[in-house]
Protein backbone atom coordinates (compact mmCIF):
# COMPACT_ATOMS: atom_id res chain seq x y z
CA UNK A 1 0.00 0.00 0.00
CA UNK A 2 1.34 3.56 -0.75
CA UNK A 3 -0.19 6.58 0.75
CA UNK A 4 0.63 10.32 -0.34
CA UNK A 5 -0.90 13.25 0.63
CA UNK A 6 -1.57 17.07 -0.81
CA UNK A 7 -2.30 19.05 2.19
CA UNK A 8 -5.76 17.61 4.19
CA UNK A 9 -6.55 15.74 0.78
CA UNK A 10 -4.98 11.92 0.33
CA UNK A 11 -4.35 9.26 -2.06
CA UNK A 12 -4.11 5.56 -1.12
CA UNK A 13 -3.15 2.67 -3.51
CA UNK A 14 -3.82 -0.93 -2.87
CA UNK A 15 -2.38 -3.56 -4.28
CA UNK A 16 -2.21 -7.63 -4.39
CA UNK A 17 0.23 -9.87 -4.03
CA UNK A 18 1.43 -9.52 -7.96
CA UNK A 19 2.17 -5.91 -7.68
CA UNK A 20 -0.95 -4.72 -9.99
CA UNK A 21 -2.94 -1.93 -8.67
CA UNK A 22 -6.33 -3.35 -7.15
CA UNK A 23 -7.73 -0.37 -5.51
CA UNK A 24 -7.25 3.89 -5.19
CA UNK A 25 -8.82 5.90 -2.42
CA UNK A 26 -8.88 9.42 -2.19
CA UNK A 27 -9.75 11.98 0.33
CA UNK A 28 -10.62 15.41 -0.93
CA UNK A 29 -12.58 18.12 0.96
CA UNK A 30 -13.30 15.09 3.72
CA UNK A 31 -15.16 13.41 0.77
CA UNK A 32 -13.85 9.67 0.32
CA UNK A 33 -14.07 7.78 -3.68
CA UNK A 34 -12.85 4.78 -3.58
CA UNK A 35 -12.27 3.15 -7.52
CA UNK A 36 -11.49 -0.78 -7.71
CA UNK A 37 -9.57 -1.88 -10.78
CA UNK A 38 -9.62 -4.67 -13.19
CA UNK A 39 -6.21 -5.60 -14.82
CA UNK A 40 -5.23 -7.20 -17.84
CA UNK A 41 -3.13 -9.82 -16.82
CA UNK A 42 -1.79 -11.03 -20.17
CA UNK A 43 -0.73 -7.29 -21.33
CA UNK A 44 2.49 -6.50 -20.43
CA UNK A 45 1.75 -3.24 -19.04
CA UNK A 46 -0.87 -4.09 -16.75
CA UNK A 47 -3.75 -2.50 -19.14
CA UNK A 48 -7.02 -0.94 -17.21
CA UNK A 49 -9.83 -3.31 -18.70
CA UNK A 50 -12.24 -1.92 -16.43
CA UNK A 51 -12.52 0.53 -12.87
CA UNK A 52 -15.90 1.09 -10.62
CA UNK A 53 -16.03 4.07 -8.52
CA UNK A 54 -17.96 3.19 -5.64
CA UNK A 55 -21.40 4.86 -6.12
CA UNK A 56 -19.99 6.63 -9.26
CA UNK A 57 -19.54 5.76 -13.02
CA UNK A 58 -18.22 2.58 -13.84
CA UNK A 59 -15.42 2.15 -17.26
CA UNK A 60 -14.98 -0.43 -19.55
CA UNK A 61 -12.08 -0.15 -22.03
CA UNK A 62 -11.28 -2.20 -24.83
CA UNK A 63 -7.72 -2.28 -25.94
CA UNK A 64 -6.01 -3.22 -29.28
CA UNK A 65 -1.89 -2.21 -30.20
CA UNK A 66 -3.78 0.91 -27.77
CA UNK A 67 -7.01 1.65 -26.05
CA UNK A 68 -9.66 1.75 -28.59
CA UNK A 69 -12.65 2.41 -26.59
CA UNK A 70 -14.06 3.24 -23.42
CA UNK A 71 -17.89 2.66 -22.25
CA UNK A 72 -19.13 4.96 -18.69
CA UNK A 73 -21.79 3.84 -17.33
CA UNK A 74 -23.48 5.30 -14.56
CA UNK A 75 -23.95 2.49 -11.49
CA UNK A 76 -26.98 4.50 -9.88
CA UNK A 77 -29.16 4.70 -13.59
CA UNK A 78 -27.49 2.36 -16.19
CA UNK A 79 -29.37 4.61 -18.82
CA UNK A 80 -27.23 7.14 -18.70
CA UNK A 81 -24.35 5.42 -20.49
CA UNK A 82 -22.14 6.72 -23.10
CA UNK A 83 -19.60 5.03 -25.30
CA UNK A 84 -16.52 6.62 -26.52
CA UNK A 85 -13.50 5.63 -29.21
CA UNK A 86 -10.25 7.13 -28.41
CA UNK A 87 -7.66 8.85 -30.86
CA UNK A 88 -3.90 8.37 -29.68
CA UNK A 89 -1.28 9.93 -30.54
CA UNK A 90 1.92 8.26 -31.38
CA UNK A 91 3.33 8.23 -27.58
CA UNK A 92 -0.01 6.55 -26.43
CA UNK A 93 -1.97 8.77 -24.90
CA UNK A 94 -5.54 9.89 -25.49
CA UNK A 95 -5.73 12.89 -26.88
CA UNK A 96 -9.05 13.05 -28.60
CA UNK A 97 -12.15 10.76 -28.09
CA UNK A 98 -15.16 10.55 -30.65
CA UNK A 99 -18.93 9.07 -29.86
CA UNK A 100 -20.86 6.26 -31.93
CA UNK A 101 -21.52 9.03 -34.41
CA UNK A 102 -18.25 9.99 -35.17
CA UNK A 103 -19.09 13.43 -33.50
CA UNK A 104 -16.24 14.42 -31.01
CA UNK A 105 -16.96 14.48 -27.78
CA UNK A 106 -13.94 15.24 -25.81
CA UNK A 107 -10.13 16.77 -26.41
CA UNK A 108 -7.40 17.16 -24.06
CA UNK A 109 -4.41 18.99 -25.10
CA UNK A 110 -0.14 18.38 -23.31
CA UNK A 111 3.15 19.06 -23.61
CA UNK A 112 5.38 16.50 -23.88
CA UNK A 113 6.05 15.88 -20.55
CA UNK A 114 2.69 15.22 -20.05
CA UNK A 115 1.84 18.56 -18.66
CA UNK A 116 -2.48 19.46 -19.16
CA UNK A 117 -2.38 22.82 -21.10
CA UNK A 118 -5.83 22.80 -21.78
CA UNK A 119 -9.23 19.63 -21.84
CA UNK A 120 -12.55 19.09 -21.96
CA UNK A 121 -14.21 16.44 -19.65
CA UNK A 122 -18.21 14.99 -20.78
CA UNK A 123 -20.77 14.28 -18.26
CA UNK A 124 -22.65 11.14 -17.97
CA UNK A 125 -25.36 11.76 -15.86
CA UNK A 126 -24.44 14.31 -13.80
CA UNK A 127 -21.13 13.30 -13.14
CA UNK A 128 -17.84 14.30 -14.99
CA UNK A 129 -16.34 11.12 -16.90
CA UNK A 130 -12.55 12.31 -17.53
CA UNK A 131 -11.78 9.31 -20.04
CA UNK A 132 -8.16 11.46 -21.18
CA UNK A 133 -6.47 11.42 -17.93
CA UNK A 134 -3.49 9.56 -18.59
CA UNK A 135 0.14 10.16 -20.31
CA UNK A 136 1.24 7.23 -22.38
CA UNK A 137 -1.47 4.94 -20.87
CA UNK A 138 -0.59 6.03 -17.26
CA UNK A 139 -3.04 7.63 -14.84
CA UNK A 140 -3.04 11.09 -13.42
CA UNK A 141 -3.80 11.82 -9.92
CA UNK A 142 -5.70 14.90 -9.27
CA UNK A 143 -4.86 14.64 -5.54
CA UNK A 144 -1.28 14.70 -5.63
CA UNK A 145 -0.74 16.01 -9.27
CA UNK A 146 1.35 12.82 -10.65
CA UNK A 147 0.79 10.41 -12.74
CA UNK A 148 0.45 6.38 -11.60
CA UNK A 149 3.70 4.82 -13.36
CA UNK A 150 2.98 1.45 -12.33
CA UNK A 151 6.60 1.08 -11.04
CA UNK A 152 7.04 4.54 -9.28
CA UNK A 153 4.76 8.23 -9.81
CA UNK A 154 6.15 10.91 -12.45
CA UNK A 155 5.95 13.91 -12.12
CA UNK A 156 5.45 16.09 -15.36
CA UNK A 157 6.18 19.56 -13.57
CA UNK A 158 9.60 18.15 -12.39
CA UNK A 159 9.91 15.69 -15.56
CA UNK A 160 11.19 13.15 -12.64
CA UNK A 161 9.88 10.31 -11.12
CA UNK A 162 9.34 10.09 -7.17
CA UNK A 163 11.65 6.97 -6.67
CA UNK A 164 14.78 5.63 -7.97
CA UNK A 165 14.22 3.24 -10.79
CA UNK A 166 14.29 -0.36 -10.05
CA UNK A 167 16.32 -1.40 -13.03
CA UNK A 168 19.60 -0.67 -12.74
CA UNK A 169 21.16 1.06 -15.97
CA UNK A 170 24.29 0.43 -18.26
CA UNK A 171 27.55 2.02 -18.74
CA UNK A 172 27.06 1.72 -22.37
CA UNK A 173 24.12 4.27 -22.06
CA UNK A 174 25.13 6.40 -19.14
CA UNK A 175 21.73 8.54 -18.78
CA UNK A 176 20.03 5.01 -17.78
CA UNK A 177 22.07 5.14 -14.55
CA UNK A 178 20.32 8.63 -13.19
CA UNK A 179 17.99 7.09 -11.34
CA UNK A 180 15.20 9.77 -11.37
CA UNK A 181 15.18 10.22 -15.29
CA UNK A 182 12.29 9.66 -17.57
CA UNK A 183 12.93 8.31 -20.77
CA UNK A 184 15.94 8.94 -20.94
CA UNK A 185 15.39 12.92 -21.01
CA UNK A 186 13.89 11.96 -24.58
CA UNK A 187 9.97 12.12 -24.25
CA UNK A 188 9.40 12.82 -27.82
CA UNK A 189 11.09 9.58 -29.04
CA UNK A 190 10.95 7.38 -25.80
CA UNK A 191 8.39 6.43 -23.18
CA UNK A 192 8.28 4.71 -19.79
CA UNK A 193 5.69 1.95 -19.82
CA UNK A 194 6.03 0.54 -16.42
CA UNK A 195 8.21 2.77 -14.75
CA UNK A 196 11.39 0.24 -15.41
CA UNK A 197 12.52 0.91 -18.71
CA UNK A 198 12.02 3.16 -21.28
CA UNK A 199 11.28 1.92 -25.21
CA UNK A 200 11.31 3.91 -28.37
CA UNK A 201 8.23 5.26 -29.86
CA UNK A 202 10.20 5.74 -33.25
CA UNK A 203 7.84 4.82 -36.05
CA UNK A 204 10.32 3.26 -38.34
CA UNK A 205 11.05 0.81 -35.41
CA UNK A 206 7.51 0.55 -33.88
CA UNK A 207 6.11 -2.50 -35.94
CA UNK A 208 9.37 -5.01 -35.36
CA UNK A 209 8.62 -4.01 -31.71
CA UNK A 210 4.90 -5.13 -31.79
CA UNK A 211 5.58 -8.01 -33.83
CA UNK A 212 7.84 -9.39 -31.46
CA UNK A 213 5.41 -8.46 -28.39
CA UNK A 214 3.29 -11.57 -29.93
CA UNK A 215 6.26 -13.81 -30.82
CA UNK A 216 5.53 -16.42 -33.86
CA UNK A 217 5.38 -20.06 -32.02
CA UNK A 218 7.36 -21.16 -34.78
CA UNK A 219 10.43 -19.43 -33.83
CA UNK A 220 13.28 -21.77 -33.19
CA UNK A 221 13.83 -19.40 -30.13
CA UNK A 222 10.69 -20.09 -28.46
CA UNK A 223 11.26 -23.87 -28.05
CA UNK A 224 14.46 -22.98 -25.58
CA UNK A 225 12.90 -19.71 -24.36
CA UNK A 226 10.94 -19.62 -20.79
CA UNK A 227 7.97 -17.74 -20.12
CA UNK A 228 9.98 -15.38 -18.06
CA UNK A 229 12.40 -14.58 -20.85
CA UNK A 230 9.47 -14.27 -23.34
CA UNK A 231 8.08 -11.46 -20.61
CA UNK A 232 11.56 -9.78 -20.78
CA UNK A 233 11.40 -8.93 -24.39
CA UNK A 234 7.14 -8.29 -24.44
CA UNK A 235 8.16 -5.61 -21.04
CA UNK A 236 11.37 -4.33 -22.15
CA UNK A 237 11.83 -3.89 -25.78
CA UNK A 238 14.62 -1.53 -26.23
CA UNK A 239 16.35 -1.51 -29.45
CA UNK A 240 19.78 -0.50 -29.44
CA UNK A 241 21.76 0.50 -32.59
CA UNK A 242 25.02 -1.63 -33.06
CA UNK A 243 27.78 -0.70 -35.38
CA UNK A 244 27.66 -0.39 -39.17
CA UNK A 245 28.04 -3.36 -41.10
CA UNK A 246 27.05 -5.84 -38.22
CA UNK A 247 25.36 -9.65 -39.47
CA UNK A 248 21.87 -9.32 -38.85
CA UNK A 249 18.83 -10.48 -39.92
CA UNK A 250 15.15 -8.75 -40.00
CA UNK A 251 13.53 -10.32 -37.60
CA UNK A 252 15.87 -12.96 -37.21
CA UNK A 253 16.27 -14.36 -33.32
CA UNK A 254 19.78 -16.44 -32.28
CA UNK A 255 19.86 -18.50 -29.86
CA UNK A 256 21.93 -18.56 -26.52
CA UNK A 257 24.64 -16.40 -26.57
CA UNK A 258 26.54 -16.76 -23.25
CA UNK A 259 29.85 -14.44 -24.54
CA UNK A 260 28.27 -11.67 -22.50
CA UNK A 261 27.25 -10.98 -18.62
CA UNK A 262 26.93 -7.94 -16.50
CA UNK A 263 27.05 -7.47 -12.87
CA UNK A 264 29.21 -10.92 -12.24
CA UNK A 265 26.78 -13.06 -13.93
CA UNK A 266 26.96 -15.91 -15.28
CA UNK A 267 23.59 -16.52 -16.81
CA UNK A 268 22.88 -17.44 -19.94
CA UNK A 269 21.81 -14.55 -22.46
CA UNK A 270 19.65 -14.49 -25.38
CA UNK A 271 19.84 -12.06 -28.21
CA UNK A 272 16.36 -11.10 -30.42
CA UNK A 273 17.19 -8.80 -33.56
CA UNK A 274 14.89 -6.34 -33.94
CA UNK A 275 15.54 -4.92 -37.23
CA UNK A 276 18.51 -4.09 -39.58
CA UNK A 277 21.64 -2.77 -37.33
CA UNK A 278 18.96 -2.98 -34.16
CA UNK A 279 18.82 -5.32 -31.49
CA UNK A 280 18.72 -6.74 -27.44
CA UNK A 281 20.15 -9.13 -25.21
CA UNK A 282 17.95 -10.25 -22.82
CA UNK A 283 18.39 -12.91 -19.99
CA UNK A 284 16.30 -14.88 -17.58
CA UNK A 285 16.68 -12.56 -14.80
CA UNK A 286 15.22 -9.55 -15.99
CA UNK A 287 18.80 -7.48 -16.97
CA UNK A 288 19.37 -6.23 -20.38
CA UNK A 289 22.31 -5.98 -22.30
CA UNK A 290 22.33 -3.52 -24.66
CA UNK A 291 25.60 -3.94 -27.21
CA UNK A 292 26.94 -4.80 -30.31
CA UNK A 293 27.25 -8.77 -31.06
Amino acid sequence: MIRGTSGANSSEYVFNGLGYLVRNIQVVDGITKTTDYVIDYTSAFQSVLAKYEAGGLYYRNVFGLDRISTTVTDSLNSENSLKMYIQNDRLGSGRFASDTNGELVVFTDMDEWGNVITKTIPTVGEQYADVLNNFTNHEFDEVLGVYYAKARFYDPVDRRFLAVDPVKGTVENPQSMVQYLYALNDPINMIDPDGRSPVTTLPELIPVVRAFMVPSPASAALKTATPEMIWVVRTFMMPYVSPAGAAMTLGGWTDECPTRDTDSHNAKHYHAILAPDAHIYFMPDHKLLPGPL
